[in-house]
């Protein structure tokens, strides 16, 4: 279900959001934009450089998981999550079996926990 907590005002939200921020807008047109309101030319006056893809960088972000519901709410350009967020039995035998594996000081066992 959607998890919630009251608003000061009685609005309800939920406790996971999600900020509405509008479309994707790719760096490049970013990069582009940023130089003319510099009163520049791009390419022309400054060049742009593209470095290509760096180890551990994403080409998408995002936001929420497959499992999750993006729900509208009744504030403007805030959304709520809904669906299998955490999964608590999981992450409780996680815990248990790490902490059991930093009392026998095994760090092969704990690194693979984590």
């Amino acid at each position: 279900g959607l998890a919630h907590v009251e608003h000061i005002d009685g609005v309800v939200v939920p406790a996971l959001a999600l900020l509405g921020i509008g479309k994707p807008v790719p760096i490049l047109e970013v990069a582009e934009t940023m130089i003319r309101m510099a009163g520049k030319s791009p390419y022309t006056d400054i060049p742009i450089r593209f470095t290509g893809i760096r180890p551990g960088e994403k080409l998408h972000e995002a936001l929420h998981g497959e499992t999750e519901e993006v729900v509208k709410l009744d504030i403007a350009k805030i959304f709520g999550l809904r669906g299998d967020v955490v999964k608590w039995p999981g992450i409780e035998a996680a815990l248990t079996a790490l902490v059991a594996a930093m009392h026998r000081r095994d760090k092969a066992a704990a690194l693979a926990i984590l």
